[in-house]
């Protein structure tokens, strides 16, 4: 890291104040923790929501042990659109929040969290279809709150957001709403660079498979669509932690690609990124995603088996379709739909799921071979 002296634009215009931002130029800072909040069980269960409306009111659990608050896409099928007024006030043992980038539209209400005082982090990721609105004292007198690393996605933040913060540090793209906004109130901020930084297909044609492996470069966020398809010459990729998005058919048709590292932090994988990748052998996906796609890994012959994250409450049509040599592939009880065509039409198939499970009546419907855990 170094340190940078910035000037920052005044409500008149004018270059009058200084602001101290520090520049990350490896990368973003360490992913949200996974929740240990001691309870298990799904969101619907976690949080007091108006399906009405889409709104989180507040938790259910009375005795307020959650420490570490995911705020997912939707409960029960419904859109999450609004964190209420007051929902989470003076909740006294939540540490950190993490926002899914599932999301679509959420708007953070007035004081929605306002007197959290064991508050430590935020993290508000970038996707390119979510918008966020912080209103008018949103996280006042969260007195812990040192750290908040916020993207693009955020579109407004209201007055005294952030008021009697006064150990906050904000991680955000430079000249981003947010930088703006702690530059004319004197919060400290830390530059991520490229945190919105697309890869490009143009792009990556520069860069080049050395002995068939492909290191992607951590000034990225994003590998945007058909970044990489048709390539011959990549047999091994490692993506860095910077990235949150695999684009739409990044990968297609990486007809010698077997092994993929992809970074736990990764938030969302598009539909056939991985369309025709026949050799790719194994493949872990990241705990954040929601969805796989349509023909996310269509013809991708060569994996035998795959963990559908426990996050996941979708899987699209033609999901994982002549996956030839996929034997068995493990869902949790969070999937809720089903594509058509979502499953290789392989005899040898066991689809490991719960008895009680969306997943477990579909297999039967559909005559898929199961094993209940």
């Amino acid at each position: 890291m170094m340190g940078k002296t910035l000037m920052a634009d005044n409500d008149n215009g004018e270059m009058s104040r200084q602001q101290t931002d520090t520049i990350i130029e490896n990368g973003k800072p360490e992913p949200f923790p996974e929740n240990e909040s001691g309870k298990k069980g799904s969101a619907c269960h976690m949080f007091d929501f108006d399906f009405k409306t889409g709104t989180i009111k507040g938790l259910n659990d009375t005795k307020n042990t959650f420490q570490h608050l995911e705020i997912p896409g939707n409960i029960g099928g419904r859109h999450v659109k609004k964190i209420g007024e007051r929902a989470f006030y003076l909740c006294s043992n939540i540490l950190g929040i993490y926002l899914s980038p599932s999301l679509r539209f959420l708007e953070i209400e007035k004081e929605a969290f306002s007197g959290c005082a064991s508050l430590q982090s935020i993290d508000i990721p970038f996707s390119p279809n979510l918008s966020v609105s912080i209103d008018n004292g949103a996280f006042k007198n969260c007195t812990s709150l040192n750290h908040a690393k916020i993207s693009n996605s955020v579109i407004f933040i209201g007055e005294g957001a952030f008021e009697n913060c006064a150990s906050l540090i904000v991680t955000c793209p430079k000249n981003s709403n947010i930088h703006k906004y702690c530059a004319k109130r004197n919060i400290q901020t830390q530059i991520l660079f490229g945190n919105a930084e697309i890869l490009t297909k143009k792009a990556a044609r520069r860069l080049t498979a050395e002995a068939g492996f492909l290191n992607i470069p951590a000034e990225y966020s994003e590998i945007g669509k058909m970044a990489f398809s048709k390539r011959k010459d990549i047999v091994k990729a490692a993506i860095p932690r910077t990235i949150d998005i695999i684009g739409d058919y990044a990968f297609e048709k990486c007809g010698n690609l077997e092994h993929l590292s992809i970074p736990d932090s990764l938030a969302y994988i598009g539909k056939s990124a991985f369309w025709g990748c026949k050799k790719l052998k194994s493949i872990a996906l990241p705990a954040h995603i929601e969805k796989i796609e349509n023909s996310t890994f269509w013809g991708c012959g060569s994996i035998t088996e795959i963990t559908v994250p426990d996050k996941a409450v979708s899987m699209g049509k033609y999901a994982f379709w002549k996956c030839k040599g996929l034997a068995c592939i493990k869902i949790s009880s969070g999937v809720k739909d089903i594509g058509d065509g979502a499953f290789p039409d392989n005899q040898y198939l066991t689809v490991v799921c719960p008895q009680d499970s969306f997943t477990y009546q579909y297999c039967k419907k559909n005559n898929i071979n199961t094993a209940s855990y």
